[in-house]
């Protein structure tokens, strides 16, 4: 029974230690590596289109660093009228970032606001590309067109 004891004792420490040294080299107890300083793991705000022009919408999309159970990082947030959900990966050598799966609420909205959201969502969609300013306080997702679609975040507040 004692001999039993110690080797439980010893197990847990090796567990413990082991543990402490994947958390120290950013690698999960599967193998997957641990994304935790990516700048945009946030809350961001739509400031504006490839056009530059300032939007009157309010629309907010949240970078999770949490994986959903398909195994992609969650993306949410509130569009014009709707909220919205999906899964995202992305490559920081490359640049690349794929969304997937977006699922939006079904509240009315008005026309205009609809439109916008259509849009806004396609969009987000067809995303191949991201970039991030050095200070981490802007972040532009690039869609994968033929002439490529900008979409300029800012931090919320």
């Amino acid at each position: 029974m004692k001999n039993l004891i110690v080797i439980i004792l010893i197990m847990a420490m090796f567990s413990c230690k082991s543990d402490k040294v994947l958390d120290s080299l950013n690698i999960d107890k599967d193998g997957t590596t641990k994304i935790t300083n990516a700048g945009f793991f946030k809350k961001w705000k739509l400031i504006s289109y490839e056009n530059r022009k300032a939007l009157s919408y309010n629309v907010i999309m949240e970078l999770k660093p949490e994986k959903n159970e398909r195994g992609f990082y969650i993306l949410n947030g509130k569009s014009t009228i709707n909220f919205y959900y999906a899964g995202f990966d992305f490559q920081e050598e490359s640049k690349s970032f794929i969304i997937n799966d977006i699922s939006v609420t079904e509240i009315a909205g008005g026309k205009a606001e609809q439109e916008f959201e259509t849009d806004y969502l396609n969009r987000l969609a067809k995303v191949g590309k991201y970039e991030i300013s050095n200070d981490n306080k802007s972040f532009t997702l690039i869609t994968s067109d033929t002439t490529p679609k900008k979409l300029y975040f800012t931090v919320a507040e």
